[in-house]
């Protein structure tokens, strides 16, 4: 035999190991360029977050005044249903006012007027002159073409917004914020009042949650800031029309006393601190206790000194109402925390900043290479997998390191992809060279021994028609989990998700069962109805027979969860019958099929009266009247909101034990 020539084989190893990386450095560096990766570096960038941020860094003058569902319930009978009068709006900015807080900010658009008490938005408004800078919200609309309405509120609003609120800005920059044709603005009387506006858009990454607010938009040829850069300018003293914005070459945002770092889209990245309930919340319920408690002369349960120096945002947290937001903590975060955490990362300077792209593209190449010349030149799986790791480890510690420490993002996905796709290519390419030997032996050795004893030998040479909708008598069922808001605040996310993916495929299938059309999931809620689209005579029936299974079914998924180690759970079911409009509603977008009309009020209602009876399911009479026979107890007759007349319901009992 020849011997070995050790220089050529290392030449041809050290080669084709760069062969190897390039080409795996070029394959990734074009689905990193192409943005096809991004959605999942965006998610170990969530992760990141949750595993490195600290609640204790926030700023504590920032704290936040809650609508919660609490508050809501217990003020039904007293307020009515949301919207609330305005001037309990009024009477809390004197509040606050009272006080000393540094700004207040209302993160809710007053878009309509009371009609039913227009001297309540006159309390509103008079409440908003004073020294204490009060902002408010409006929303930009993307629609086609430039909205037409010209009536004379409208057109003073609009002079109005542009007059007092845009600002002035200077691009030097490459960045481009889209001009937006329409917008929402708080209703003329109390806009003419406010201190400051600001926009509370929330746009979302393609996957869902927000990473990143824009500080300004731009609408009929001005420039507006956010709600977050308007409190900022207000805490700092300025108004919005005495303010020159600057954005300079390398996309930073200069406004007055600070300084935005912008990402190439335009936003500003969110430096998250924590889940929601970081910051301090203050329930709206218990600060109307203490306003009441301060016009008697009493002790208030929170005093408004407490506010002295603070800045105070007020919003909404119920489920009802709908200001939820996904972020990299959960898919379920209050609109009005987002813009407290960033008001915090501008007042403060506390900002996120990313690598550069060249940067990225370097690390890229390092991975690739590195992995590849390794793994080739040294041709032992043991070895390659070891260096393999070892390099995983450092990414990933380097990543957790500057991140944590220094606040700056370094691409984790691109790299690790380079770091393993190196690393196959490597061990593929070892494969099938050792493959090759592996024939030649076989050529070489098939006329001397069998084939079963080559393959043996071998084998041991290495380690190797509803659109037009229709009127038609119907059964409305609703079911909700009782005080699910306070068990999901114990929960974390990923359980929460997974306490309603089960408790939904138990209640579904009890639907479908009996014969229902599921509407809707509203939150830890269900909609359905029986009786469309398939005619059924016995809608009524149908729907208390599902009612009592899904308290059996509840009763059931709660026995697993306890066994389990988890918190039992309870629901709440409400029927009614009668006609209702069914049939697919919504857009060329966006269609649902599902039913609307009073009676369907009126099941939901029903649903909610079970905390105050007691009762697991709830039936209207006229559920009762069309069910025949079911066996129920008389709850007397009831007022509900909206109807002329009582109406009489009742209790359903489990014919096998008892309804609740």
């Amino acid at each position: 035999m020849k011997p070995v020539d050790n220089k050529k084989t290392i030449s041809y190893q050290m080669l084709s190991g760069a062969a190897v990386g390039f080409c795996v450095f070029f394959l990734v560096l074009v689905l990193y360029l192409a943005g096809l990766i991004t959605t999942i570096e965006r998610k170990t960038q969530d992760f990141r977050f949750r595993i490195a941020s600290s609640g204790h860094t926030i700023d504590k003058d920032i704290v936040i005044i809650t609508v919660d569902e609490e508050s809501l319930q217990f003020y039904r009978e007293d307020l009515g249903t949301w919207p609330w009068p305005r001037e309990i709006f009024g009477a809390l900015v004197e509040y606050l006012r009272s006080g000393d807080a540094r700004v207040i900010v209302f993160d809710m658009i007053f878009a309509e007027p009371d009609v039913l008490n227009p001297a309540s938005d006159a309390a509103f408004a008079q409440a908003l002159e004073g020294d204490t800078p009060v902002l408010l919200s409006l929303v930009f609309r993307e629609t086609e073409g430039k909205s037409t309405e010209s009536s004379y509120e409208n057109l003073m609003q609009e002079q109005l917004l542009k007059d007092r609120f845009s600002v002035t800005v200077l691009n030097d920059s490459q960045v481009s914020f889209g001009e937006y044709s329409s917008a929402t603005l708080p209703y003329l009387t109390i806009l003419a009042g406010a201190s400051g506006l600001g926009s509370i858009n929330y746009v979302a990454d393609p996957d869902g949650p927000s990473r990143g607010i824009y500080p300004l938009f731009r609408y009929d040829g001005a420039y507006y800031p956010s709600l977050s850069l308007a409190t900022v300018l207000a805490a700092h003293g300025y108004r919005p029309e005495d303010v020159e914005i600057t954005i300079d070459a390398d996309r930073i945002l200069y406004a007055a006393d600070v300084a935005i770092p912008l990402g190439a889209d335009g936003r500003m990245p969110v430096k998250w601190h924590g889940p929601y309930g970081t910051y301090r919340y203050y329930r709206i319920g218990d600060i109307i206790e203490s306003m009441i408690a301060l016009s008697r002369g009493e002790t208030p349960r929170i005093d408004p000194v407490e506010f002295s120096g603070k800045i105070v945002l007020v919003g909404t947290t119920a489920v009802s109402l709908f200001d939820l937001r996904a972020m990299p903590f959960s898919p379920v975060y209050p609109g009005v925390e987002l813009n407290a955490t960033a008001v915090d990362n501008i007042i403060n300077g506390d900002y996120i900043r990313h690598t550069s792209r060249w940067c990225t593209i370097l690390i890229l190449l390092v991975s690739s290479l590195m992995v590849s010349l390794f793994t080739i030149r040294f041709a032992s799986p043991g070895l390659g997998i070891a260096f393999f790791l070892i390099c995983f480890g450092l990414l990933t510690a380097a990543v957790v390191y500057f991140f944590a420490f220094f606040d700056l993002i370094l691409e984790y996905v691109a790299p690790a992809t380079a770091l393993f796709l190196s690393f196959t290519a490597s061990m593929v390419f070892n494969y099938i060279t050792e493959g090759r030997t592996k024939r030649k032996f076989k050529e070489a050795f098939a006329k001397y021994v069998s084939p079963h004893v080559v393959d043996e030998i071998s084998r041991n040479l290495g380690d190797l028609n509803v659109d037009a909708g229709e009127r038609t008598e119907i059964s409305i069922l609703f079911c909700d989990i009782r005080d699910f808001t306070s068990m999901s605040e114990n929960l974390p996310p990923e359980e929460v998700v997974r306490l309603l993916n089960r408790y939904f495929s138990f209640m579904v299938e009890v639907i479908f069962a009996h014969g229902g059309t599921l509407d809707k999931y509203m939150g830890d809620a269900i909609m359905a109805f029986f009786g469309a689209p398939r005619h059924d005579p016995n809608h009524a029936r149908n729907a208390c027979l599902a009612a009592l299974a899904m308290q059996r079914e509840a009763r059931r998924l709660s026995l697993i969860l306890e066994w389990e180690g988890g918190t039992p759970l309870s629901i709440g079911v409400g029927v009614n019958t009668g006609e209702a409009v069914v049939g697919n509603i919504g857009t060329d977008r966006r269609m649902e099929y599902t039913a609307i009309g009073d009676h369907v009020n009126l099941a939901s209602r029903l649903e909610v009266l079970n905390k105050k009876f007691k009762t697991g399911v709830i039936i209207s009479e006229f559920t009762l009247k069309k069910a025949g026979d079911v066996s129920v107890r008389d709850l007397g007759e009831v007022e509900i909101r909206g109807k002329r007349e009582s109406i009489r319901i009742y209790e359903l009992i489990d014919e096998h034990g008892e309804g609740r």
